[in-house]
C-alpha cells in the first residue's frame, strides 16, 4: 500500500520572491500565488527537490485570445474568461 503525502497545495504557495504582483479584480496572484488549474494532467519528478506539474485550464487558444484583446495596460484578466 502507498502513502499519500502532500508535496505542495497548488492553489496556496508562497511567493516571497514576488514573482507574481497582486492586480485588482486578479485571483490567485501576490503573496500567495493560486495556481490556476482544472485538471492536473501530469506529474514529472525532475529530481529530489523539483516537480514539473503539467495543468489543464480548459482554455482554448480563442478564450486567451478574446480575454488579452480586453486587456488594457491598467487591468488584467485571469483565469480562463467566461464564454
Amino acid at each position: 500500500m502507498l502513502e499519500k503525502t502532500l508535496i505542495v497545495d497548488l492553489i496556496n504557495i508562497s511567493d516571497p520572491n514576488g514573482i507574481t504582483t497582486a492586480e485588482e479584480g486578479a485571483v490567485g496572484l501576490g503573496e500567495v500565488f493560486g495556481f490556476p488549474f482544472q485538471t492536473i494532467e501530469s506529474v514529472y519528478p525532475v529530481d529530489a527537490d523539483t516537480l514539473i506539474v503539467v495543468d489543464d485550464n480548459n482554455c482554448s487558444a480563442a478564450d486567451v485570445a478574446r480575454a488579452l484583446r480586453r486587456t488594457t495596460p491598467s487591468s488584467s484578466s485571469s483565469g480562463c474568461p467566461n464564454r
